[in-house]
């Protein structure tokens, strides 16, 4: 994360059924550096770009919404968010 300033990023809250997320994660990964999925509990996730990639990731999720089931919650974000998330992530492993 230290790559990316927090004014920079861009944050979209997806849900999908915890067998869809390993599928997700792989399309993510394939899509070269679009961004990267921080998984949370369950099917619950935050796909996470560079701002000047934030209308490719919106595509991206479009164009697999039907097929992986994906619940958006789009919404911008800075570091401190996903800061707080991954110390809300490691309570109770």
């Amino acid at each position: 994360m230290s790559v990316l300033a927090g004014e920079e990023l861009e944050l979209r809250a997806v849900s999908v059924s915890p067998e869809m997320m390993v599928l997700l994660r792989h399309h993510l990964e394939a899509s070269e550096g679009l961004g990267y999925l921080v998984a949370r509990r369950g099917g619950d996730a935050f796909l996470v770009t560079h701002r000047s990639q934030s209308d490719e990731l919106d595509r991206f999720i479009e164009d697999l919404k039907d097929e992986f089931g994906i619940r958006t919650n789009v919404r911008p974000a800075h570091l401190e968010t996903l800061s707080s998330l991954e110390t809300n992530t490691d309570e109770g492993e």
